[in-house]
C-alpha cells in the first residue's frame, strides 16, 4: 500500500480523534482511542469514503476498528 495513503488516513483519524496523526500506529483502535466513539466512527467512515471515492458495507463499517483494518479494507476496494 501507498505510504501516502496511509499518512493521509493517519492525518484523518489524527484531527477527528483531536490526536498527532505521529502517534496513529497499526495497533490505534477503538480499544486504546477514548475519542473513537460511534459519532467519530461514523465521520471516518464518511471521510474515507469521499477521500477514495468508495463505498463501504455495513459490515465494512462495523469492521473498521483500528488503522490496520482500514488500510486493508482500503486495499480489498483497490485504493493504492
Amino acid at each position: 500500500m501507498n505510504n501516502h495513503v496511509e499518512l493521509r488516513v493517519k492525518e484523518m483519524m489524527g484531527a477527528l480523534f483531536n490526536m498527532s496523526s505521529a502517534d496513529i500506529g497499526p495497533g490505534t483502535s477503538v480499544d486504546n482511542v477514548e475519542s473513537w466513539d460511534s459519532l467519530n466512527h461514523m465521520k471516518l467512515v464518511m471521510a474515507l469514503e469521499e477521500a477514495y471515492a468508495v463505498e463501504f458495507t455495513e459490515l465494512e463499517v462495523a469492521e473498521l476498528l483500528s488503522l490496520e483494518l482500514v488500510m486493508l479494507t482500503l486495499l480489498s476496494k483497490g485504493v493504492s
